[in-house]
């Protein structure tokens, strides 16, 4: 499907999540024999003819779909226009047959500019722009505006812009009627019955055997209606549509090319080179979208976490990601879970809930950008706050469109802030409040009453407070750094607090219980955090990691909830057993697992055990491609794409091993962020650094060289 700015609010076309045989393509190519009134497709569907033999090819920024019928070889390349608001796709056909064909050639796009088909029909303005283009607008949608167009390059071709004078009474895309026999009555004398729209060009040709014909399709979206006329009529031509093919791989190649690593596993390479940081910024910063879920909302935790690896990757978008975040901020210091953007470009409706870390996410990435780029200046940068009514007291959350602030300050005030909102909300033992949820939201029913405790957020903000003092110090702001300091010493005693004789509780309850179960992220928090030893850090990490461990994936927690469990944890029980945060591999939960035996190696390393940093580094490596897809390929349980980083892989009965959420996760930046810690890369002040462990050797992995903005580093021994 497409879709402009907003991936759930404004689909050009439709989406549809099912991948069972009721799938419905709101975009098709057919070919349609004349002689013979025989229908293809270069796509599987919706024909599914199993005489036609497809394939599909995934680059980076371009998909090209190839089929292969008795006498036909159809070919149709799709990508997205690095330079201009729209979708390109060229359709290439050839008679591989010794007979010429005569055929009649069709593009079939059904336009939307809303969730769904059903929330725009009958609300289309449609206009007939020119020969070859047609022109859509949705005066009333509330998160984009403006013209849409479809445009193609056939020189004559019929154009409709009716879905049911196209597909006929009964809907069918496996046969529209205007594709048929009678399609000359059908055209002639169909009444607009439905009111959905379309964008369909149809167009005869006649190809000699060998022949070659090729036709291109745009569609876009621009905000006034002459800049959408000229994009239309510009890329009716193909030759403006081939030099965007042409510098879309460009495109990519510079975007991907300011950190290029090479070692001894080529697969690995692949991943962290290309298709790691692809998954990053289409998914999840641009798209916000993928098979399971187009959310088109920006998640304020979510997008946050994704531009961790950026800040070396791509330091630009990482810094006006953060902006991006600050801005959305209310007065008191707590944050929107998530919110749309409306269509005049300031926040439009977002979710305020009691969620306990989302706002905690701005100075830990902060710190991060400014230690990695060394730009302090953003600190100065002046953002506005929001303003609402605060949440009421023992709600989840509240769903309303927020109001800009006369208020506004400083990202370095937006920082402080938010980490005030968590230091005046701690509870009986001094540790953060749980609220709705802490990272794992799925855990929001025992901490509702505003008296449960999270130790995972305890050690969380333990860290985010020493990165903070970091950057007050660096500011020169000494008193800041002092008070953050202290706070983060004052955390310590209430974290050992909840130490069990070889791991810590994962939080308390409102009425006092606790929450005490094997989590991936309390066995590797407490080497993450700073608030604690470095043997009691590799114990909470290694007494119950079994229990997570499996051949070819690594579990969030253990066991599973289900509607008896005691104290019942919330809407994560609703899960299935073993399905995504219930007790599957839950992958960005799973992969702080090897950044905590990174960590540990290097404590290893400070204190002279040169062993024990290698062997938490082999294990860093097993657990890093034992969550990657790597080790998932081979399995046909598994289903999902190998150059995907999933969200989740299951482990329940009946479906252990089966891959869920895939594209649209944050499984990505971890995976590349941790990959990226484990192979000693590392930039500061923006510049390359290779930590020492750069030149080892981890189990079959060996760093040889890297390329960072045009600069080459070899690893000793190395003359690659």
């Amino acid at each position: 499907f497409a879709f402009a700015g907003n991936a759930q609010q404004n689909a050009l076309t439709p989406f549809d999540p099912d991948s069972v045989p009721t799938q419905a393509p709101g975009q098709v190519f057919y070919v349609r024999d004349l002689d013979h009134d025989e229908l293809y497709a270069p796509t599987q569907v919706p024909l599914r003819r199993t005489d036609v033999q497809h394939s599909a090819h995934f680059g980076l920024g371009t998909v090209r779909y190839q089929a292969q019928a008795t006498g036909l070889a159809m070919t149709l390349d799709a990508w997205i226009a690095p330079d201009a608001p729209l979708q390109l796709r060229r359709f290439e056909v050839r008679n591989a047959g010794t007979t010429p064909r005569k055929l009649q050639l069709a593009s079939y796009s059904q336009i939307v500019l809303a969730e769904t088909p059903a929330d725009s029909r009958g609300a289309l303005q449609v206009l007939d722009a020119a020969q070859g283009s047609l022109l859509f607008r949705r005066a009333d949608n509330d998160f984009e505006r403006g013209w849409a167009f479809v445009a193609t390059s056939l020189d004559a071709p019929q154009v409709l812009s009716d879905r049911a004078t196209f597909l006929g009474a009964a809907g069918d895309l496996a046969r529209p009627q205007a594709l048929s026999a009678n399609q000359a009555t059908h055209v002639a004398g169909a009444a607009a019955a439905d009111a959905d729209r379309v964008a369909v060009f149809m167009q005869d040709i006649v190809l000699a055997p060998g022949e070659i014909f090729v036709y291109t399709l745009a569609m876009g979206q621009c905000t006034e209606l002459k800049a959408a006329q000229l994009l239309a009529a510009r890329y009716r031509d193909l030759g403006a549509v081939h030099a965007s093919q042409q510098r879309n791989r460009e495109h990519w190649d510079a975007l991907l090319g300011g950190l290029r690593v090479k070692t001894t596993r080529p697969e690995i390479d692949r991943l962290i080179n290309d298709w790691l940081p692809y998954q990053i910024l289409t998914a999840r910063l641009w798209g916000r979208t993928g098979p399971n879920q187009r959310s088109g909302a920006w998640g304020f935790r979510d997008q946050l976490q994704d531009v961790l690896p950026l800040t070396r990757l791509a330091p630009q978008l990482a810094r006006e990601q953060i902006l991006l975040h600050a801005a959305q901020q209310f007065v008191e210091g707590d944050v929107p879970k998530w919110w749309h953007r409306a269509a005049a470009g300031d926040t439009g409706i977002c979710v305020r809930t009691a969620a306990s870390d989302p706002h905690l996410w701005l100075p830990y990435v902060t710190a991060s950008y400014i230690e990695t780029s060394g730009d302090a200046a953003v600190l100065d940068e002046d953002l506005r706050y929001l303003e609402a009514r605060p949440l009421p007291a023992g709600q989840e959350g509240v769903f309303f469109a927020p109001r800009p602030s006369r208020e506004h300050g400083s990202l370095y005030e937006h920082c402080q802030r938010a980490l005030d909102w968590s230091w005046q909300r701690r509870g009986r033992s001094g540790l953060p409040l749980l609220g709705s949820g802490d990272w794992n939201d799925g855990l929001d029913a025992p901490g509702l009453k505003g008296k449960a405790e999270s130790v995972w957020l305890g050690l969380f903000l333990h860290r985010v407070l020493l990165d903070f003092a970091a950057v007050a110090q660096r500011r020169g702001d000494a008193a800041e750094a002092e008070l953050r300091t202290a706070q983060a010493e004052q955390l310590r005693a209430p974290i050992e607090a909840m130490w069990r004789s070889d791991h810590y509780l994962r939080a308390s309850t409102d009425d006092g219980g606790t929450l005490d179960y094997v989590s991936a992220l309390m066995s590797a928090w407490p080497a993450l955090s700073g608030a604690v030893p470095s043997a009691q850090a590799r114990a909470a990490l290694e007494s119950r990691l079994g229990a997570l461990e499996r051949d070819a994936r690594v579990l969030l927690l253990a066991p599973p909830f289900d509607e008896h469990s005691q104290p019942y944890p919330g809407r994560i029980a609703e899960y299935p057993p073993g399905v995504r945060e219930n007790g599957g591999q839950y992958s960005h939960g799973a992969s702080w697992l090897v950044d905590a035996y990174v960590e540990l190696a290097q404590q290893s390393d400070d204190a002279g055990d040169a062993a024990e940093a290698q062997r938490c580094r082999e294990r860093a490596l097993a657990l890093w491609v034992k969550i990657s897809p790597l080790s998932k390929a081979g399995d046909p349980a598994y289903g999902l794409a190998p150059h995907q980083q999933p969200a989740d892989v299951y482990d329940g009965e009946g479906h252990a091993g089966r891959g869920g959420w895939s594209w649209y996760t944050g499984a990505a930046a971890r995976m590349l962020d941790a990959m990226h810690a484990l192979l000693g890369i590392e930039v500061r002040d923006g510049e390359l650094l290779l930590a020492p462990h750069a030149n080892q050797t981890v189990g079959d992995l060996k760093l040889l060289r890297v390329d960072y903005r045009g600069a080459v580093q070899v690893t000793k021994g190395n003359t690659d």
